[in-house]
């Protein structure tokens, strides 16, 4: 590993008006002390916004407060450590968000009043290929349900572990794919490809020139295999703010996925308080397919 492997300059240098916003499956977050590396890393890369995956987290707990940061969570409340994801929000705009709601172990919005106009974060963690399709394809019915309840003006960006091959085919996939893909595509990434373009989005990671192991988001122990499974997709009419995405391999939290780092053009602005926090969900039942086909369109 070389010194700018673990540089960050090009984050406490930003400029006025550049949102730094990440991905990082932590693969848990349950044992006492796990919660002191995300926020040493928040804090060294200068995040505004940190997306988790797989805290395995219980519990009935939406909120909780830790240092500088404030960290939304959405998890299984049947005591099965599994899944959970969470957003890690700073001090400095936390009074920026305007609502959030965890949706289920999987899936958990928030939105934020910028001057650019209003901004929702999903971030999602999803199933991998070892889950049945029918699994696979109740993740994106919901998380699809959830693009579609955004008004078309307000912005989208769905963070996290998609568990997705998306390849490096640019001349198929383009313009939601950008011309710095990795490896080859598996049929879960032809079916990520094929949501983003149903949606008019665009895989950012893929839009940036960096060495091979900086767009790789996992890697093997040794080092051997490489794989690009963590994104940051926007809304493609987006794709000019962003100013860089990239992964980091320097942090180490006993997890196999590297950190996924993006400056995003966006500047808060002056918003009404939130009314009041969004009531707890019963997140189990998301869990339950005879519920899903219930309220799934």
């Amino acid at each position: 590993m070389t010194k700018e492997d673990t540089s960050q300059s090009s984050y406490n240098t930003r400029k006025s008006g550049v949102l730094n916003t990440g991905i990082w499956n932590v693969r848990t977050l349950k044992e006492a002390g796990q919660w002191d590396l995300p926020l040493e890393e928040a804090r060294r890369f200068d995040l505004d916004i940190l997306g988790l995956c797989e805290t395995h987290l219980t519990g009935t707990e939406t909120l909780i407060n830790k240092e500088e940061y404030s960290i939304l969570l959405s998890h299984r409340t049947d005591n099965v450590s599994r899944e959970g994801v969470g957003i890690m929000i700073s001090q400095q705009i936390l009074h920026r968000l305007v609502s959030y709601e965890a949706v289920s172990p999987r899936i958990i919005t928030a939105k934020f009043n910028m001057k650019e106009g209003i901004m929702n974060i999903i971030q999602v963690y999803a199933p991998t290929s070892v889950h049945s399709e029918q699994e696979i394809d109740f993740f994106y019915d919901a998380l699809q349900l959830h693009i579609q309840k955004v008004p078309r003006k307000e912005n989208i960006i769905v963070i996290g572990d998609l568990n997705a091959k998306v390849g490096a085919d640019h001349g198929v996939w383009a313009p939601t794919l950008g011309k710095y893909g990795l490896g080859q595509i598996n049929r879960i990434g032809h079916k990520l490809l094929e949501f983003c373009m149903l949606h008019g989005m665009a895989v950012c990671n893929t839009y940036f020139q960096h060495k091979e192991y900086r767009r790789a988001t996992w890697t093997s122990p040794g080092g051997q295999y490489r794989k690009q499974i963590d994104f940051i997709i926007t809304k493609l009419e987006n794709i000019k703010s962003f100013q860089n995405c990239r992964s980091y391999c320097s942090a180490d939290i006993g997890s196999d996925h590297n950190l996924v780092l993006a400056n995003v053009k966006f500047s808060p602005t002056k918003t009404k308080r939130m009314k009041s926090l969004l009531k707890n969900y019963d997140v189990g039942r998301f869990n339950d397919y005879n519920i899903v086909e219930a309220t799934v369109p």
